[in-house]
Parts: structure tokens; C-alpha cells; sequence
């Protein structure tokens, strides 16, 4: 069985853990202009996304991140790129720190759930999730999605289809196939449902490799030699591709409940096809599929990781140079102090030597003075005689 340790959310015991904590969030709300076959493409790592159709040209981003401390919440960060033929959203992680040890680990980075509200005929070009469900209506474009860990549903779609998930259940009801169109499905861990319309037009090809393969088709089962069963089929005239594979899990194709008429089918498996390779096909192909969109997810959190090494290392560096600047500056103010202090010291012992001479003179014209009056007493007094 195939799991994404390094990537899933921590523990049970660290949810409950948190689970007695107050939650904090911060919402995100914004609408942007967008052609109503305008490309889509969202990256999220932590939390659920939603993506539902209306008919306007523009799309609705709402999202709600939640997190346990404010320091997790500002962590996460959502950035749009929006022009009128497309839109990327992405969620970052700059300043997470992803090599924390496990017990640092149970303050888990900030969620972020989104629901996207998206013209009807736009095309989702890469919804990609680590952890969270994905569900997904309405949409006339083509699709293109995967989860790791998390259920992926999707329901009323119309256009070419390739879902994908690693560890979750995968459940897809297709209102309309295009005769030209192709639907891909693909699970490695988890049971794949799909609901086709009765009087469907298609080839429709299954492969699992551990699980079983069930139809409201009636179509036969092949059971490989050693592990794998197999279904290869034309429904009516044929037409659109219909793509199933599991590796570790059953396969289900219903039809809907609409009142239809039963397409006929026709059983297209070849009798001398080597039951060794059963589940090599399209099984092998998704799991090939889903352990490149795991691969994918794991590039990215380690990317998320050296970025976030990077900020911290520049931040650090900042931190570092403006420590300096705060010495130097210290430095300075504490040598001009000193300067002022010498200066002052020596500018009073100026103004006391000043004061001392002003002194001296005052007492040498006093003294002058003195004998001046004294010498004009004695000539008095000798002009008395």
C-alpha cells in the first residue's frame, strides 16, 4: 500500500491535542474577471477545495485559513495570478519551517479551505491537493485534478475528464460523454466509483490489480492468472474513451438513474490475450499517474521547505547586519558622548581658568588700587606738614 508519511497531517493524538485549542481564522474573498473557457489551476497542501460552476465570466475565490497560533496563520499565503484567459492560485508556506521535529510538528502549518466559483465552461487545468478532499460540479470543461491523501468527488461533468487520487476514494458521475471525449480515472489506494449514463456511446476499459471490478453493463470480468482482473467493452456505438485503473481497491461502474434505455454492449476482451497481463494496462498506468502526482506534491513541499530556509537564511542574514549597524551606531553615539564629555570638561576647565585669571587681575588692579590711594594719602598728609 502506497501512503505519503511525510506529507499527511500529524497524528491522531496531536489532533486531539489540538482539538481542545480555540481555532484562529482569516478569510480571503476576491472575484476576478475570467473568459468563459478560461483556464484554472489551484495548488493546495493543507485543506479542501471546492470548485462550482455559475454562469458569469469571472471567477469567486473564497477561502478560510485556519490555524491554532496567529504565528501558523500568518505562515500560510495565498497568492492569485489572475489575467482573462486564466488564473493560478497557490498556496505558500515562505516562512514554515517544514524539518521541525515531531514534537514541534503538532503545531501543524495553517489550512486553507477554498471554494472556487468558476464559468461554467472554464477549464480546470491542474487542481492539485496534498491533504484535503476535493469535490468538484458542474463544470462543462475539461477537467484535470488529483488529491493524495483526500476523497476526490465529481459530479454533473460533461468534458474530457483525468482525476486522480493516492490514498482516498474516487467518485466521478458524468452527466454527457462527448463521442470525442476521453475520461480517465485513477486510484492507487482507495475504491473507484464511476456513474455513466445509461445509453452512454463508449469504450470503456478497467484494470485493477488488487480489488474487484463490478458493472450495471453486464459486461464480463476477467480474472488474471495470478492477481489483476480486467473489463474491456463497447457500449452502443462506441465513442467516447472511458479509462479506469486501481491498484489497491475495486472498480464500480454504474449507470445513472435517468430512465434511459440500456446502451447494448459488447464485450471486447481478446480470448488470447495472456492473462499475465491482467491489471499491466491501465492499473499500472495509474498507478504510474498517482505516484507522479505523490512525487509531484513531495517536490513541491520540499521546494515550499528550501524557500522557506531561503527566507530564513536572508532574514537571519538582515537580522544580523542590522544587529551590526545597531553596534556601530551604539558605537558611535557612546565615542560622541565621550567626545562631548572631553569637550565639556575641557570648555569648564577653560571657563575656570578664565575665571581664575579674571580673578588674579581684579586682584592685581584691587592691589594697584590700593597702593595708588595709599601713596596719594602719604603725599597728602606730607603737603599738610
Amino acid at each position: 500500500m502506497v501512503v505519503l508519511a511525510s506529507l499527511a497531517l500529524t497524528a491522531a493524538d496531536a489532533t486531539r491535542a489540538q482539538s481542545s485549542r480555540p481555532e484562529v481564522t482569516e478569510e480571503f474573498h476576491q472575484t476576478y474577471p475570467l473568459n468563459a473557457d478560461g483556464r484554472v489551476s489551484l495548488t493546495n497542501i493543507n485543506g479542501d477545495v471546492r470548485v462550482a460552476a455559475w454562469d458569469r465570466n469571472e471567477i469567486k475565490v473564497d477561502a478560510v485559513k485556519r490555524a491554532y497560533t496567529q504565528e501558523r496563520l500568518r505562515e500560510a499565503k495565498i497568492n492569485v495570478e489572475a489575467g482573462p484567459s486564466s488564473v493560478n492560485i497557490e498556496t505558500e508556506y515562505p516562512n514554515y519551517n517544514w524539518s521541525r521535529d515531531d514534537y514541534e510538528r503538532h503545531e501543524n502549518p495553517a489550512s486553507v479551505e477554498y471554494t472556487l466559483t468558476v464559468p461554467r465552461g472554464a477549464r480546470l487545468e491542474d487542481i492539485s491537493l496534498v491533504n484535503g478532499a476535493l469535490t468538484i460540479e458542474g463544470i462543462a470543461g475539461s477537467v484535470h485534478a488529483s488529491s493524495v491523501n483526500g476523497r476526490v468527488v465529481a459530479r454533473g461533468l460533461t468534458g474530457t475528464v483525468n482525476l486522480s487520487v493516492v490514498n482516498g476514494r474516487l467518485e466521478a458521475t458524468l452527466d454527457r460523454l462527448n463521442d470525442s471525449g476521453t475520461v480517465s480515472l485513477a486510484s492507487v489506494n482507495g475504491p473507484l466509483v464511476v456513474t455513466i449514463p445509461s445509453d452512454s456511446n463508449a469504450t470503456l476499459r478497467a484494470s485493477t490489480i488488487h480489488g474487484q471490478i463490478s458493472n450495471d453493463f453486464n459486461l464480463p470480468v476477467r480474472e488474471g492468472e495470478y492477481v489483476g482482473r480486467d473489463l474491456e467493452g463497447r457500449l452502443g456505438q462506441g465513442g467516447a474513451r472511458v479509462r479506469l485503473g486501481n491498484v489497491n481497491g475495486s472498480i464500480t461502474i454504474r449507470r445513472a438513474n435517468d430512465n434511459r434505455p440500456l446502451s447494448p454492449a459488447v464485450n471486447l476482451l481478446s480470448e488470447t490475450r495472456s492473462r499475465e497481463d491482467y491489471g499491466d494496462d491501465d492499473a499500472r498506468e495509474a498507478a504510474r499517474d498517482a505516484r507522479n502526482a505523490e512525487r509531484e506534491a513531495a517536490r513541491e513541499v520540499r521546494e515550499a521547505a528550501r524557500e522557506a530556509e531561503r527566507e530564513r537564511h536572508d532574514a537571519q542574514t538582515e537580522a544580523e547586519n542590522e544587529r551590526q549597524e545597531a553596534e556601530r551606531e551604539k558605537a558611535e553615539a557612546k565615542a560622541e558622548a565621550e567626545r562631548e564629555k572631553l569637550e565639556a570638561r575641557e570648555e569648564a576647565a577653560r571657563e575656570r581658568a578664565e575665571a581664575d585669571r579674571e580673578r588674579q587681575r581684579e586682584i592685581t588692579e584691587a592691589q594697584r588700587e590700593a597702593g595708588r590711594a595709599a601713596r596719594e594719602a602719604a603725599k597728602a598728609e606730607k603737603d599738610a606738614l
